[in-house]
Parts: C-alpha cells; sequence; structure tokens
C-alpha cells in the first residue's frame, strides 16, 4: 500500500516522477534557446525550410511526398498516413540555419521511414505498409490498424 504523506500526496510519485518533468523542462528549454539563437544565423546560400526539406527528399530519391505550411513555432513533423510533411511557419519561409536544421533533420526521418518500408515491401515482409507510404489503397491492408 503506497505511504501517503502530508497532504495525501504519495512520495513515490514525487521521487520518481518529478525528475521526469523537471527534465522534460530543462531539455525544452535547451531546445528552445538553441532554436531562438541559430534562428537569428542567416544560411550562405539563402535556402527556406521548404526548400531544404525538397533538396532532402530529392536526394534521396524520395517522391509523392508533400511538403506543407502549419502554424505554430516548432510543431514540424512527418505525417506518415497522409505522406505530408508539415513545417511550422518559423521553418518553412525561413532562411536560417536554424529552420534548415530543423527541415532536414525531420525529413531526413520521414526519407528513411519511406526507404525502410520500400525495402521491407522488396523483402516481402510488410508490403501493406510500403502500399500505404507509396499512396496506395489502406483498404488492400488484411491487417487491422492497430
Amino acid at each position: 500500500m503506497p505511504y501517503y504523506g502530508y497532504y495525501g500526496i504519495d512520495m513515490y510519485y514525487i521521487v520518481l516522477v518529478l525528475p521526469c518533468v523537471l527534465f522534460a523542462f530543462w531539455a525544452q528549454n535547451k531546445v528552445n534557446s538553441t532554436f531562438n539563437r541559430y534562428s537569428q544565423v542567416q544560411n550562405l546560400r539563402g535556402l527556406t525550410g521548404a526548400q531544404a526539406a525538397e533538396a532532402v527528399l530529392r536526394y534521396n530519391g524520395v517522391s509523392g511526398v508533400r511538403i506543407e505550411y502549419v502554424s505554430g513555432k516548432l510543431t514540424d513533423h512527418f505525417d506518415p498516413r497522409s505522406n505530408v510533411i508539415r513545417l511550422s511557419s518559423a521553418v518553412y519561409s525561413s532562411t536560417s540555419v536554424a529552420s534548415i536544421g530543423v527541415a532536414a533533420h525531420g525529413r531526413a526521418c520521414g526519407a528513411v521511414r519511406h526507404r525502410l518500408c520500400a525495402d521491407q515491401a522488396a523483402r516481402g515482409d510488410h508490403p501493406a505498409d510500403a502500399v500505404r507510404l507509396d499512396g496506395g489503397d489502406a483498404a488492400a491492408d488484411p491487417r487491422p490498424d492497430p
């Protein structure tokens, strides 16, 4: 039975969860401060985040992936279900070093996932995953969604 200390708070909760929450706040603060610092540095080629994402996809031979604008700051992500890369307003049209780094990192993750699923389909491991990523019919997937 858990020990509920003063005011009915479980001390194990404080000992185990509080350090994790503090670490998460510290890490988010570091990401934001680093992004803000390098947002002031312009890249020499004048590429925007969207152009950098296109270049990474083109270099990896990935086609059929759209790049879209999404509002917010650091809300960039790759959506494998709709095969869309969404770049935040702070990254999409900015020519800073930070925007190039965020765009290239996220798009490389999408390209790697795309390539892995294509390799699995070639081996016959999970062909339905590759069909979904290549824009095929998801209804053809015999497996239920997790």
